[in-house]
């Protein structure tokens, strides 16, 4: 019996190609998910730029003791969105 077993023993080699070759294929197969069912929509993203400036000017207002309105022309949102 011993001698049976020991004709079946799986080389290291193989397991640990077949564990890579499966990590593989999910994270391929999680990407490919991502990318194809979950599309970024443009108008989020620009959505969330336009958040950022104005958390970002708003930051910078703050710490200048909150003098007035900003002197630099900005970009009004619907050109940005445009």
């Amino acid at each position: 019996m011993s001698a049976q077993q020991a004709g079946l023993r799986l080389h290291p080699g193989i397991i640990a190609s077949v564990i890579f070759v499966s990590l593989a294929a999910v994270v391929a197969a999680v990407l490919i998910i991502r990318k194809y069912c979950f599309p970024v929509n443009e108008a989020t993203y620009r959505y969330s730029v336009l958040r950022r400036m104005e958390d970002q000017s708003s930051a910078v207002t703050e710490e200048d003791g909150d003098r007035g309105p900003c002197t630099v022309e900005e970009e009004s949102d619907e050109d940005l969105l445009e």
